[in-house]
């Protein structure tokens, strides 16, 4: 198959300027560095596994969804894109939320009609001479409108790039509604409304492995602290009993395991004694 029926104009826009910025920083010693250094943290065990975890459940959640008659193997491209672009990105997301609820949030934001949007966006693309521009434009306006955002002096600037913005985004919706009136019959088949329900189907699916995930990593987060030698090294059958009671207490009830780290976690760096943490669990 053509590589240009495989992938839009605009992803091979994206993939050239990620080919170019990589190219970039092998040719540039520091930035090289930084890239290794990077490179050496993600291979961390903990990090791996949890990468590695994310990986077997996905193909296993994609094996349910073939089984059911939801997933088929042109598929793949997307499924290969959500994996990098949503689930990869939302282990490091969920750990670093500061939100309530985050799993809800999550599923909120990947549950979305903006699904058709985005699925019809890669569907009606420009030339990829076009792409090229407008994916280069859309970059700089990105980063000037981070820079602006909060600067009081650049205020002008900042609502300037906000509406150089919106009139981009009105052309590009306006190109994508002309392109599904004219070939309406033609994309509304099968193989669209699977990619359609692909996003949703998968987020649900990942959403449990994102809690475990989140409720592993507050928990790890206790257990740390609790091994902290602040106050003098802890006898071994202190850590566990430790371990053991505050599993028993908190439980896996993810919001209540995250209120008692924010309330009293640092707490635990002080206990010395069973008294001591039966005292705090009690509090």
């Amino acid at each position: 198959m053509p590589f240009t029926q495989i992938f839009s104009s605009r992803e091979i826009a994206v993939g050239i300027y990620i080919l170019i910025a990589i190219l970039g920083v092998l040719f540039n010693s520091k930035l090289r560095r930084s890239l290794f250094d990077i490179i050496t943290a993600f291979f961390h065990f903990k990090i791996l596994l949890v990468v590695t975890v994310l990986a077997v459940y996905v193909v296993g959640s994609v094996l349910l969804l073939d089984r059911l008659g939801c997933w088929r193997l042109d598929l793949l491209k997307e499924t290969i894109l959500w994996f990098i672009f949503t689930g990869f990105v939302s282990i490091f997301t969920m750990i670093n939320s500061k939100e309530a609820k985050p799993i809800s949030s999550f599923l909120m934001t990947y549950t979305e009609g903006w699904t058709l949007l985005e699925l019809l966006s890669s569907e009606y693309t420009f030339s990829l001479v076009t792409e090229l521009w407008f994916v280069l434009v859309m970059l700089f306006l990105t980063v000037g409108e981070v820079v602006t955002r909060t600067d009081e002096k650049r205020k002008r600037e900042h609502s300037l790039i906000v509406a150089i913005q919106l009139v981009l985004v009105i052309v590009v919706f306006v190109h994508i509604v002309f392109g599904f009136v004219a070939d309406c019959e033609r994309i509304w088949n099968e193989r669209t409304i699977r990619a359609f329900f692909l996003e949703p189907l998968l987020s649900v699916l990942i959403a449990p492995y994102l809690y475990a995930l989140l409720l592993y990593s507050v928990y790890d987060k206790l257990f740390i602290r609790m091994n902290s030698t602040l106050m003098g090294p802890k006898p071994l059958p202190l850590i566990r009993y430790a371990k053991f009671r505050l599993l028993q207490v908190l439980g896996l009830r993810l919001s209540k395991v995250r209120e008692f780290e924010r309330s009293k976690g640092m707490q635990l760096s002080k206990v010395m004694s069973k008294d001591d943490l039966d005292r705090i669990l009690k509090l």
